[in-house]
């Protein structure tokens, strides 16, 4: 039934969204666009769950939808049909069991516990949000995460997340991107939205890419792509 419901929520949202479209104005979706699928999302998906349960929900769902119909106007075709297919219907099902704010909070508090006692407090916030977002990445679903083993967290791929964490930037590599970005935001906003805009990108881009020289090919083009678009969605609010 729960299963069932969903799929009328996102049928529903997709509906509004196609509607609210003439047709062929965009080949691509828009930072404007995905802020009204997340919206509209959140509002339907909330009569049957938490709102941080519906949060997180839509935010999984809208990389799928857009990844299957890159043209919004022809997200019209994800029919009550398509979506009862075995392959949607995992897809709407990891997004279920998505991580909430709940459990990323949940996470990164234990890890802190933890780790400040080598790293001290302000070392150990960063480490533990960095972990959290590179854990969630590889394991997309709490049940996932919650069977990660000693072997794991021993592998070389664990251990290199882990070493990419503790390092983050230095205060001089954040002015060289805060100052890059600026500069490229200003092209299409005001110098005080730009620089908000460019504090909230920073924070977020290395807590995903800890290591400077990783996010260097970010600036000014690859920031366009659909990921990272979804990834500074509010920092566009």
């Amino acid at each position: 039934m729960k299963t069932k419901l969903v799929l009328l929520v996102c049928l529903f949202v997709l509906a509004i969204n196609t509607m609210a479209q003439t047709a062929g104005a965009n080949n691509n979706w828009t930072t404007k666009d995905r802020i009204d699928f997340i919206k509209e999302c959140i509002n339907s998906a909330n009569e049957s769950m938490s709102i941080d349960s519906a949060s997180s929900y839509c935010n999984c769902m809208l990389p799928k939808v857009e990844a299957k119909y890159p043209r919004i106007e022809d997200a019209g075709n994800l029919t009550e049909e398509v979506l009862a297919t075995p392959e949607w219907k995992k897809m709407i099902d990891d997004c279920l069991q998505s991580w909430t704010n709940k459990d990323k909070a949940e996470f990164i508090q234990e890890c802190v516990a933890t780790a400040q006692e080598s790293l001290g407090e302000e070392k150990a916030s960063f480490y533990c949000n960095c972990m959290q977002v590179k854990v969630e990445a590889k394991y997309p679903t709490v049940s996932e995460a919650g069977k990660i083993t000693e072997t794991e967290l021993q592998s070389e791929e664990f251990q290199k997340m882990i070493q990419d964490c503790t390092r983050g930037w230095t205060g001089a590599e954040k002015v060289v991107f805060t100052n890059d970005c600026i500069k490229e935001a200003k092209k299409t906003m005001s110098d005080l939205k730009a620089r908000n805009y460019c504090d909230c990108a920073l924070s977020k881009i290395e807590l995903r890419l800890p290591i400077f020289s990783e996010a260097q090919y970010l600036i000014p083009d690859k920031i366009n792509s659909p990921h990272w678009k979804r990834v500074l969605l509010d920092c566009n609010e």
